[in-house]
């Protein structure tokens, strides 16, 4: 018994821990669009840079933000994609990032239906995820 009260308080744990961010996937890119496909979502892609200052914040007081969380994983499928890491590079490559943070709203076949650069709080980025899902 006591084992299985300890599962179940690790798996509250890691409920809690996700509710904390929004919930982006650790998958490529390609993984990222089927998963889109078989949910029919868009797909929310966070370009970003470890070195970058506007990125840290969106992270750590917009990706944090519980409002953002509820909208953004009910609504789409998340992924970060860091440039400076190869399959980043590819990516910037293929869709013309060339400044970070830039944010992506996709459809499953990897066409950008929205592109935002730059900082972006909590509001701005709901109100433009919204135009965005009323523009599919």
């Amino acid at each position: 018994m006591k084992i299985i009260g300890i599962i179940l308080f690790i798996i509250c744990l890691h409920q809690v821990k996700a509710q904390n961010h929004v919930a982006f996937i650790n998958k490529t890119m390609e993984q990222a669009l089927k998963k889109a496909a078989a949910e029919k979502k868009l797909l929310f892609v966070d370009s970003y840079a470890t070195w970058c200052g506007p990125c840290k914040q969106m992270d750590k007081k917009v990706f944090t933000d519980p409002e953002v969380i509820n909208y953004f994983d009910t609504n789409f499928i998340n992924i970060k994609i860091d440039v400076d890491t190869e399959e980043g590079q590819a990516i910037a490559k293929k869709y013309y990032i060339d400044e970070v943070p830039t944010l992506l709203f996709m459809n499953a076949e990897g066409k950008i239906i929205r592109r935002l650069s730059g900082y972006y709080n909590g509001n701005q980025l709901i109100q433009q995820a919204q135009e965005t899902l009323d523009m599919k």
